[in-house]
């Protein structure tokens, strides 16, 4: 159900601000809590409901929700879900890794909330470039490129808060490539089922992620 299917987009902004705050504040109070040792603990029992809030409020501000948005929602969970399903378990699409126990319930060792993760930074990256008068494949391109380069960042803090480990605690190339294949054949996706969108939470929130990662990042340096 759709809580604000009754506003119009130019009330969306408004409304979405409160919740931006709250996510931002919840991601701030992320990386300190996860900074330091004696509370680290706790908050990595949280990483799975704020996936999932955060995602609840991405979805819940997409103006206009029609067939190819739910097609492409689903596809997006489901495809990484899947994808990280036979790469955790060959280790053919990203290398040899396994999953902790931070990011909570799993299915074939593999964490629900991945898809979760998979959609949000797919639609994120996408909506970014939706704009832009280029050839979908550019846009695709530069979609997939953003979450690499994001990936860069989210690898070792992953590491350390027990998301995922890597054999011998080293990230393949591999992984790279296949984060960029993937993430570029979803975000053709979104601009063929979704073409341009229109949600206040979106890009700000995927500007949330990005500094929440980077934060932790640096400050595990």
């Amino acid at each position: 159900m759709n809580l604000i299917k009754h506003l119009h987009f130019s009330n969306y902004k408004s409304a979405a601000r409160p919740l931006l705050v709250l996510l931002a504040t919840m991601h701030l109070a992320g990386v300190i809590g996860l900074t330091f040792e004696y509370s680290r603990p706790y908050f990595q029992l949280l990483t799975p409901l704020n996936l999932l809030f955060s995602n609840f409020v991405l979805f819940q501000f997409h103006h206009n929700k029609t067939r190819g948005f739910y097609l492409f929602a689903f596809s997006a969970f489901t495809v990484g879900l899947l994808m990280e399903m036979i790469g955790v378990n060959t280790g053919l699409i990203f290398g040899q890794y396994q999953y902790g126990q931070t990011l909570g319930l799993k299915i074939f060792h593999t964490p629900l909330t991945i898809g979760l993760n998979w959609f949000s930074l797919v639609y994120g990256s996408s909506f970014l470039f939706q704009q832009l008068k280029i050839h979908q494949l550019f846009k695709a391109a530069l979609a997939a490129g953003t979450m690499v380069t994001l990936d860069i960042f989210i690898e070792p803090v992953a590491m350390a808060l027990d998301f995922w480990n890597w054999e011998n605690e080293t990230i393949p190339f591999q992984n790279y490539l296949g984060w960029f294949i993937i993430a570029f054949l979803l975000s053709n996706l979104y601009y063929i089922l979704v073409r341009k969108s229109k949600n206040p939470v979106s890009s700000i929130f995927f500007i949330i992620q990005g500094l929440f990662f980077i934060f932790l990042w640096a400050l595990r340096r």
